[in-house]
């Protein structure tokens, strides 16, 4: 930029008002800061260290990835897409539900490509609390979940697993007594950050069960599927839930594929809320 082109904006009068003066809205002091960002902060800035506070592998992009990003790129695809991503992607991703999980997906009204893993979880919530509903939270949990609530004027009420015959396992009794005529939504991640946690067919049944008997939707955070020792994808609720539940499913490339540093994700969605 040029001398001439910069700006130098005016001082204000004394009667005019400062972006502190008006406030930010309430709903973001409910937000509480993340602890892993401020150790990362910390991290950044000192050599030598295992950096073991975000859920990521310490393997680069895989070289095919790139190539093929940059063969993309190369070939014009820079403009803008239709809303919900591009068509063929959104087959690709039907293709690949149907490999992993034996799930029929139409990639037209069930698949939704957003520009990152939180905007995926940003729009579900909002599209599906209204201010001052509540959501339940299985914990210990990934913080950023309970933030979008409160963010969005909700009230996250998060749940403690129970620890039972060597394994953690969701508390029914706690979630039962944690209704109220506000909760709306019920969200988990399975398997879980930071738990290790992976919902069983039987814990993914009650969940779903719970929530059609309670009238609440179900959004399920399935980004770490692949990062699973016991075959090639965790089980996904989507393997026993019908077209007619209230049910969605946040997913990402960034976990699998080594890709936390390319915002591109996408999510599975009932078409009644389909943008």
């Amino acid at each position: 930029m040029s001398a001439a082109s910069v700006v130098d904006w005016p001082r204000k009068m004394e009667n005019e008002w400062s972006g502190a003066q008006i406030g930010l809205a309430s709903s973001v002091f409910q937000v509480k800061p993340s602890q892993i960002r401020e150790l990362a902060d910390v991290a950044f800035t000192m050599e030598g260290v295992l950096r073991l506070q975000f859920g990521e592998s310490d393997m680069p992009t895989p070289g095919f990835i790139k190539e093929a990003a940059s063969r993309a790129m190369a070939e014009g695809y820079t403009f803008y897409t239709e809303n919900s991503g591009l068509p063929g992607l959104r087959e690709a991703l039907a293709e690949k539900y149907l490999e992993l999980h034996q799930v029929r997906l139409d990639p037209a009204s069930e698949i939704l490509v957003t520009a990152s893993g939180v905007q995926a979880l940003n729009l579900s919530i909002r599209c599906l609390l209204n201010p001052g509903d509540e959501a339940l939270l299985l914990t210990p949990n990934w913080p950023n979940a309970a933030a979008i609530v409160s963010l969005f004027a909700g009230h996250p009420r998060e749940v403690p697993f129970l620890r039972r015959e060597g394994r953690f396992v969701p508390d029914f009794d706690a979630l039962e007594s944690a209704l109220t005529p506000r909760t709306r939504l019920l969200v988990y991640s399975s398997p879980s950050n930071p738990l290790g946690w992976v919902a069983s067919p039987g814990d993914q049944q009650r969940l779903l069960d719970f929530c059609r008997r309670n009238g609440l939707w179900l959004l399920a955070d399935e980004v770490y599927e692949r990062i699973y020792y016991q075959g090639e994808a965790a089980p996904s609720i989507l393997r026993i839930a019908g077209r007619d539940d209230a049910v969605v499913v946040v997913q990402s490339f960034s976990k699998s594929y080594c890709m936390t540093g390319w915002p591109h994700f996408h999510f599975i969605l009932d078409d009644s809320i389909w943008f």
